[in-house]
């Protein structure tokens, strides 16, 4: 196995383990097995497509890492970018958009009533 593809094991654990610590469970359960399809489904793609794919982890990784709450975590995806993807990534982020802004509420619903 070559040097970039460890690199890739070691980061898919790492964002794993983030997980754990950042998001909510709901949200955890979502987001885990999309970071475990895609990097299933790039496990095989050539060097320079595989090092873009990492250098969109790494962003998220850090995004993620750096991100006092849930509603701070994401970036808008321009048209250039969303060309990349498959129809079923798009299927799949729509899904976790969807997952994410009503976790994100249900969580500062909660929030609020405790507050009161």
């Amino acid at each position: 196995m070559d040097n970039l593809r460890k690199q890739g094991i070691r980061l898919y654990y790492n964002i794993l383990k983030l997980h754990r610590y950042k998001l909510p469970p709901k949200m955890r359960l979502f987001g885990d097995k999309y970071v475990q399809l895609e990097f299933r489904q790039h496990r095989k793609a050539e060097d320079n497509h595989y090092l873009k794919f990492l250098q969109g982890w790494i962003d998220y990784y850090q995004q993620l890492y750096n991100a006092p709450t849930v509603k701070d975590i994401g970036k808008h995806i321009s048209e250039e970018d969303m060309n990349f993807f498959t129809a079923e990534q798009k299927i799949f982020l729509e899904q976790l958009k969807t997952e994410t802004f009503n976790a994100a509420s249900s969580k500062s619903d909660s929030n609020t009533k405790k507050d009161v």
